[in-house]
């Protein structure tokens, strides 16, 4: 009997590890050294001017802000750091991104735990699993050390809403928040900005139901307004100062299918997205389709997972889910109303947005796992039967297309090694490459025989 019941603590404890290791076995696969993106760009514009004294210090870390966007000061520290030390490896840059995203594991685990003082009864534990299935989706752009390096950024903003959650719960004081909440709004990048429009957005929104003070929400709002005119009177508007949200918000309402579609597509995207869709048998030319029935059906578990949750008294216990589910919806029209004009509503075909979204199954997962009565072992049950549907499929889909990622990539680091230099074939396998943009970065590189190019 006690060794039957080892077993079965044994089996609960490795069940989410196993989970979350099978996308880790992904995600380690397609790990390369190849720079894809903005690398080229940081090099070329920040990188090699340092080096050659052309700008200065602070000029290269503060290079990349743009206001109300992008604030790479990790990543571009990190970048000369790994060019000091080790002659600039960009799988260095994805290892470190991996750590993270273990790490955002952990903080959501244990998070969840601490809500449940560490005691899970048969519904909390499929709750336990829903939100590990949830996280672990595979779909993300994992081959792109910059999206696993910017898990960093995800850890600072799951970790900024744990911590507004504890003050709710008065387990922590508002003052004893503010480093946190000014730390996200200025280093965390667009990532932690998210999370605190999230928590602004949660604040105005209590205080209007009259369920929180509204002193508070004025001394954050207030807090959150003074450190954007610090920012602007320091940086300016930096890189980003073109961006027109109101001109995209004008497009929008002369075609308000794409708001519609586009909120659909998140919600799809950490289940089944376009590439899976259009590269099966079954779907073709119809993926787009299917792409909105796959976010439909999602959007109505997630919401009838964190209707439960509210309808049964969950949000007496913990505020965290809504903050959660409103996480992804705030990720959504920031990133409609910067990158519309440019991409319209398929900007969401991006898997580098993959984990904005997957909040809102996690949301639906600590949800259920909150509430106090009512049907919640059924819809648990068909929401993890559903979720966990959907990451065989996306596992076995991924696990398949690992030999072509790698294959690419192999093709990539074969142009960048070329001697001489072919850049029509560079700029085939990394787009970023065309018209001799890499030229100059790969010739410092190989003069200070990097290992980028190795």
């Amino acid at each position: 009997m006690k060794n039957n019941m080892k077993a079965v603590v044994v089996l609960k404890v490795c069940l989410p590890i196993l989970l979350l290791l099978s996308t880790i076995g992904y995600i380690v696969s397609v790990i390369n050294s190849v720079p894809l993106g903005d690398e080229w760009r940081w090099m070329k514009n920040l990188l090699i001017p340092y080096e050659y004294g052309n700008i200065n210090l602070w000029e290269y870390v503060t290079g990349e802000y743009a206001f109300l966007s992008h604030s790479h000061y990790f990543t571009l520290l990190f970048i000369y750091f790994d060019y000091q030390v080790f002659g600039l490896d960009y799988a260095h840059m994805s290892y470190f991104g991996l750590g993270m995203y273990i790490a955002c594991w952990c903080l959501l685990a244990w998070y969840f735990l601490l809500l449940h003082d560490y005691k899970l009864n048969f519904v909390g534990y499929l709750c336990f699993l829903i939100f590990t299935v949830a996280y672990a989706s595979p779909l993300s752009n994992f081959s792109w050390g910059l999206v696993l390096f910017e898990y960093l950024y995800f850890f600072f903003a799951l970790a900024l809403l744990c911590f507004f959650d504890l003050t709710l719960r008065s387990k922590l004081s508002l003052k004893a928040f503010f480093p946190a909440f000014v730390f996200s709004a200025i280093f965390a990048d667009t990532i932690g900005l998210v999370a605190v429009l999230t928590v602004l957005g949660w604040c105005l929104l209590a205080s209007l139901l009259k369920r929180y003070s509204w002193k508070n929400t004025l001394i954050l709002w207030s807090c959150f307004l003074l450190v954007l005119i610090v920012q602007f009177a320091i940086l300016g508007s930096g890189i980003g100062g073109g961006s027109d949200p109101f001109g995209a918000l004008i497009g929008l309402l002369g075609s308000v299918e794409h708001i519609f579609q586009s909120l659909l597509m998140t919600f799809a995207l950490p289940l089944m997205d376009k590439t899976m869709l259009s590269e099966s048998e079954v779907f073709q030319e119809g993926f787009r389709v299917w792409q909105l029935v796959v976010g439909f059906l999602g959007m109505i578990v997630s919401l009838v997972g964190v209707g439960c949750y509210l309808a049964l008294g969950g949000a007496r216990r913990s505020q965290l889910p809504m903050l959660l589910f409103l996480f992804g919806l705030v990720s959504w029209a920031a990133i409609l109303l910067t990158r519309y004009q440019d991409f319209g509503p398929y900007i969401f075909d991006g898997r580098r947005f993959v984990r904005f979204f997957t909040t809102y199954y996690i949301a639906a997962g600590f949800g259920l796992s909150l509430c106090l009565k009512g049907p919640r072992k059924v819809v648990t049950c068909a929401l993890l039967v559903l979720m966990a549907s959907f990451f065989w499929v996306a596992s076995v889909a991924q696990y398949h297309r690992a030999k072509y990622v790698q294959s690419y990539f192999e093709v990539a680091a074969s142009a960048l090694q070329a001697d001489p230099l072919d850049s029509k074939q560079l700029g085939g396998s990394i787009p970023r490459c065309r018209n001799h943009f890499c030229d100059e970065v790969i010739e410092f590189l190989r003069n200070e025989k990097s290992n980028a190019i190795r």
